[in-house]
């Protein structure tokens, strides 16, 4: 695969907006939910525990919560 400036481009201005990112960072707590919760019974389930083991920064709790509650809904 070649890439151009085009694509450069493309990569550098999709790293610096924050709508992409906030994007990025939901999506990627959507994936790590099934690794932490599928074993567990819901009262199992705890928000700290879920952040810290894969070291979610604290900017991103309302996300974290939201995304668990869903997903156990």
């Amino acid at each position: 695969m070649q890439c151009d400036q085009d694509d450069a481009i493309l990569s550098f201005t999709t790293l610096l907006s924050p709508k992409y990112e906030q994007k990025a960072n939901v999506n990627a707590i959507k994936l790590l939910i099934p690794f932490y919760a599928d074993n567990k019974e819901i009262d199992q389930i705890n928000l700290e525990e879920f952040m810290e083991l894969f070291a979610i920064p604290d900017s991103l709790r309302d996300v974290c919560f939201t995304e668990i509650k869903d997903y156990v809904d």
